[in-house]
């Protein structure tokens, strides 16, 4: 029974990762600006989709930036849910590509594991968004550093975004805010629970807001971990976190992505 199930997981992990590669839609919005940049870091070419706000043309305003990982099939559904909105902060998108092969498998893992052979580069490419992605935002456009950053990821980018979590407190100017969508917390048996055990047992404090998110109609072992990741993050009482989790109703794996309240909830005006 217990092989049974072993192949079961394996099986639902690999299905999930072939639904949520890359897809053969680009970017076709002439509302980005398309930037290739190189990771030294990474050794890696990647492309921006860079969305500015309708005012940001004609003020002198700064404008807090999300980050959005898997921008090719994410950066549009984000740019319409964002002016949909006439309630929230404006705020500049950065969504981030490959120039060549897609490469998430490796970029948003934090460990290898042999079905994924490319696996384990989640820390390489955090130092890049850190190092080099972020500074360079900084550089070329008006960002409201006093907002922060916010990193906005799904599936395999939801597990690089608790991984990034997980680190707040040693780079607590990295990002400030964290989209967690439908994230793979299965990943390596269920390691980000044992990443947030170490972190408890270290830290009393979490000065960031979080939205967790999962599909009702989604399989009931990732409804599974998103139910244990959110009593064990909760039960810690940790200062200055502000949360929210979510499952959101008639919604399968990837209709997670499409859900304007993330951003209600990140950029609603005071």
């Amino acid at each position: 029974m217990k092989f049974r199930f072993i192949i079961f997981t394996k099986l639902f992990f690999l299905l999930i990762f072939i639904s949520c590669s890359k897809s053969d839609d680009s970017v076709t919005t002439d509302k980005v600006d398309i930037i290739n940049i190189h990771s030294n870091i990474v050794n890696e070419d990647y492309v921006l989709y860079v969305y500015l706000p309708p005012s940001y043309e004609n003020s002198s305003n700064d404008f807090p930036v999300l980050y959005q990982l898997d921008g090719d099939f994410t950066v549009e559904l984000t740019i319409e849910n964002a002016e949909s909105l006439s309630s929230i902060e404006e705020f500049i998108i950065v969504g981030i590509d490959y120039l060549g092969n897609n490469k998430r498998e490796r970029d948003f893992t934090p460990t290898y594991q042999e079905d994924f052979h490319d696996s384990g580069g989640a820390d390489a490419f955090y130092d890049f968004l850190k190092t080099e992605l972020i500074p360079y935002i900084n550089s070329n456009y008006r960002v409201d550093s006093n907002f922060g950053n916010t990193l906005k990821g799904h599936s395999l980018g939801g597990l690089f975004a608790t991984t990034a979590l997980l680190k707040h407190n040693q780079n607590p100017n990295v990002f400030k805010n964290y989209i967690i969508e439908s994230p793979s917390l299965w990943w390596d048996n269920g390691l980000m629970l044992s990443e947030e055990q170490e972190f408890s047992e270290a830290n009393t404090s979490l000065d960031t807001k979080i939205y967790v998110s999962v599909g009702e109609l989604e399989q009931v072992i990732q409804k599974l971990y998103f139910e244990t990741f959110k009593t064990q993050l909760l039960s810690r009482n940790y200062l200055g976190l502000t949360s929210k989790f979510r499952i959101l109703p008639n919604a399968n794996h990837s209709d997670v992505r499409n859900n304007p309240e993330v951003l209600t909830y990140i950029y609603q005006n005071e």
